[in-house]
């Protein structure tokens, strides 16, 4: 391999012939890959415009394999091996700046230009860029300057299309977009019978005055001399060139999204690495490393970011996408360039932040009570404590960024109780109306993101309110027919707080777990299809229809809580003999509205309305 430094505009003007070969993936690159790009090119055109030190930004390696070149030309032709998918997009950028300019100035593109087109000092003219056939098109389109009044329709969706679509709006926008922290987005097409075509410029409106026009000659000189890569050239004794893009795409080990979030906040404190690391980072990292609980599916180093994320009021945050929003959240607070200020800056900020956050994650997970970290503990009441370890218990984890925003916010105890219980009565009544919990992750995270910091327990109720709290009056309605075939953990501290509801502060703690002292749940009416002899003797003798039970099997009315040792024992046993039993197990409140001489549908409806009932007592409606 030959490795050699060059600019890009080797690539975009010179006298390099690129091909991309077929086995390559066809072009990916999203809306987060050209924010980046453009915030290089921003920083880069505002150093050179203002003529400072303006050094080359580094933007990775390509690897090229050399090909024959066009028959007595002195063109250098190479396959991209890998790289092909930042190449195209600066192909891309020139295209769209080359075409803002010629629609300013009024001048006209021809279809064979210096993109499209390679004019040898010798030989005949040749292609610039041949790319996969799928792909082919809509960079010809680009290339030849078919977009410079309008996008054509039939390549609006193309990858391609929505790359060029992407940087015209930039340079729409003139100077101002380069100079500011937030890239802004083109906006989405109408879809309205009289509004123009998709890719219409006209609904931009007249775009940037004359005097904030970006400059031609700056943009140019950051685009061709700004930006540097690692050219490795492939010589005749190397490995197949489709073996090292295999190896290279497919055998390495990808970084995590905290790895890369690791790297990001080092690279902001380039004079206090060593401190930051020592004092900080690796204490921080420990305590993340030990972070477990029953729900945690990924390493919890993950799902801390991931959490975190959600706390700061991310919404709709992918895993995948973690680490690039907590970047574009420090480059909009404190700005893209690393320098004294900014290294200041991020130690007293994101570095402070993301650090306090870790240290409450224990305790937002219910795994620690306290904590104590970089010489200091933080620590939340017993009454919180229990709480969140019952929120843990409802579901999956997703109220976990509300009470991380609690925490790292520090609120005050009296408050974050509050918070915690407003939490918990959001997803008992959702569970209790029969709503899916699958999608209640994405729910929270919209509330994490409506709540404006600090949060407050009247702040977090009416953004609970606007996802769906459902009232006293949706739940009792619901709750009668809502079959709970659920996992015990999840039903049992429903079943426990209206324990406490109706017992009071002596209520009994009702343990769940698989000894035979601690409690599971019990189905009164049997869960089993075959509910035995003795109870159909029963329903006969009571004159109940069994498809009148059977509705009714799953239902909060026919669950209550005994311990294993007595649920080993109930079995099939009949009604008669199973409420003594359960009656007996312990002095539990829940019980009583099982000694009754017989089990039938309107018991069990009784029974449901009296238990929620309860439930809504402890967790109120306001």
């Amino acid at each position: 391999m030959r490795p050699n430094q060059v600019e890009a505009g080797h690539y975009l003007d010179g006298d390099v012939q690129l091909v991309v070969p077929a086995y390559q993936r066809p072009y990916e690159w999203n809306e987060e890959r050209w924010v980046d790009l453009w915030r290089d090119l921003s920083h880069q055109y505002q150093l050179t415009a203002s003529n400072q030190p303006c050094p080359a930004h580094y933007m990775g390696a390509v690897i090229l394999e050399t090909r024959d070149a066009p028959t007595g030309s002195n063109v250098h032709s190479f396959s991209a091996i890998d790289g092909q998918q930042r190449l195209l997009t600066l192909f891309v950028c020139l295209a769209a700046f080359r075409d803002h300019v010629s629609k300013t100035d009024g001048t006209v593109i021809p279809p064979d230009n210096e993109l499209t087109t390679i004019t040898p000092k010798y030989g005949a003219p040749c292609a610039r860029l041949t790319v996969r056939p799928m792909n082919q098109a809509a960079m010809d389109v680009i290339l030849r300057g078919e977009c410079r009044d309008e996008i054509p329709d039939l390549h609006y969706d193309s990858p391609l299309l929505q790359a060029y679509r992407f940087f015209r709006w930039q340079f729409w926008n003139g100077e101002p977009t380069l100079h500011e922290s937030r890239v802004s987005i083109p906006p989405k097409p109408r879809r309205t019978k009289t509004a123009p075509p998709r890719g219409s410029y006209v609904p931009w409106g007249p775009g940037a005055p004359k005097t904030q026009q970006v400059r031609p000659d700056v943009f140019h000189l950051v685009l061709t001399q700004g930006l540097k890569l690692l050219s490795i050239v492939l010589e005749n004794d190397d490995e197949e060139a489709s073996v090292i893009f295999e190896t290279m795409n497919s055998k390495s080990t990808p970084l995590r999204q905290f790895d890369l979030l690791r790297n990001s906040a080092f690279i902001r404190m380039p004079t206090k690495r060593d401190a930051y690391y020592a004092g900080t980072w690796q204490p921080m990292e420990d305590l993340l490393t030990k972070v477990s609980y029953s729900a945690l599916r990924t390493e919890s180093e993950e799902q801390f970011l991931y959490e975190y994320m959600i706390s700061l009021g991310e919404d709709k945050v992918s895993r995948e996408s973690l680490h690039r929003r907590w970047v574009n959240r420090v480059i909009e607070d404190i700005g893209y360039a690393v320098t004294e200020t900014s290294e200041a800056a991020f130690d007293k900020t994101w570095g402070k932040q993301i650090a306090d956050a870790a240290a409450v994650y224990p305790i937002a997970v219910g795994q620690k009570q306290s904590v104590t970290i970089f010489g200091k503990e933080y620590s939340v009441d017993d009454d919180v404590f229990a709480l969140i370890r019952e929120t843990m218990a409802l579901s999956s984890g997703p109220g976990v960024p509300l009470v991380l925003q609690a925490l790292i916010d520090d609120v005050p105890p009296a408050d974050l109780l509050a918070i915690v219980n407003k939490i918990e009565s959001f997803l008992v009544r959702t569970i209790l109306s029969g709503e899916s919990l699958s999608p209640l992750r994405a729910t929270m995270m919209g509330v994490a993101a409506a709540i404006d910091r600090p949060i407050t327990p009247s702040k977090l109720v009416a953004a609970l309110k606007d996802a769906g709290w459902k009232s006293n009056k949706q739940v009792l309605d619901a709750v009668k027919t809502v079959q709970l075939d659920i996992p015990g953990s999840v039903l049992m501290p429903i079943l426990r707080g209206a324990e406490r509801q109706l017992a009071g502060a002596g209520a009994h703690p009702m343990p769940f777990g698989n000894r035979s002292n601690q409690y599971s749940l019990e189905h009164i009416y049997p869960q089993t299809q075959n509910i035995g002899a003795l109870w159909e003797a029963e329903l006969r003798t009571w004159r109940v229809n069994r498809d009148d039970m059977d509705e009714r099997r799953y239902v909060l009315g026919n669950f209550t809580a005994v311990t294993n040792y007595d649920n080993k024992r109930n079995g099939k046993k009949p009604f008669a003999e199973k409420k003594k039993l359960i009656v007996a197990c312990a002095p539990l409140r829940l019980h009583d509205s099982v000694k009754k001489p017989s089990w039938r549908p309107s018991t069990i409806d009784a029974r449901t309305e009296l238990l929620t009932t309860a439930v809504l007592k402890r967790w109120p409606d306001r």
